[in-house]
């Protein structure tokens, strides 16, 4: 018959067991689970934050939108020929957004898009109605928004290069609004390690 002090041990001995046994299972089950939810995690898509020009030429944020997918195995070439057409796109796109509301707004906000030399033509526009072919009618709301729907680099040098872009053109009068289609040219050129715009032509 066995003593007090033996049936003790054992009964210790199986309870060490039993918590043994249920902590491996845990481990287990968690290890197992681990890897399907990593996987899942992977392919959600992360948000990012971009900006549209309203009507009035203002930047508007627009938050938690998807991030786009991006091409693999990027080379810095490409990377520099993506840089160039985006900022291509801002330039032309705010200068071409203005409104009797917000007078010369548009020309201001480009100023650290562009370079000097152009810089300095666009800003002696503002003021004369004769060359500035932002000047809106007088006497009346009039507004128009600018916004690139296609793009197509040329003429890439490493250096510079040309940008073809296709726009759309909703211009409101007196509540009114039409839509237009144009076609633009940007010349981009890098200045200190920077795209700038160096010139440009409605088509």
């Amino acid at each position: 018959m066995m003593s007090l002090r033996t049936r003790i041990f054992i009964l210790i001995s199986l309870t060490v067991l039993i918590i043994l046994g249920i902590s491996l299972l845990l481990v287990w089950g968690f290890r197992k689970k681990a890897p399907a939810t990593t996987a899942i995690n992977q392919n959600l898509p992360t948000a990012q934050q971009t900006t549209s020009i309203s009507s009035g030429g203002a930047i508007e944020p627009i938050v938690n939108a998807p991030a786009p997918a991006l091409p693999i195995n990027l080379t810095s070439e490409d990377v520099e020929k993506n840089t160039a057409k985006q900022l291509a796109k801002v330039f032309i796109e705010r200068y071409g957004t203005y409104s009797t509301d917000n007078g010369s707004e548009n020309v201001k906000e480009i100023k650290s898009l562009v370079t000097s030399a152009l810089w300095t033509t666009l800003s002696a526009r503002m003021n004369n109605i004769g060359v500035n072919e932002n000047q809106a009618p007088t006497g009346v709301f009039y507004g128009i928004s600018t916004q690139v729907f296609n793009m197509e680099l040329n003429n890439w040098t490493g250096s510079s290069a040309t940008i073809a872009m296709q726009l759309a053109r909703t211009e409101e009068k007196d509540g009114i609004r039409t839509v237009k289609h144009q076609n633009a040219e940007v010349n981009m050129v890098k200045q200190n390690e920077k795209w700038l715009a160096q010139n440009f032509k409605w088509l």
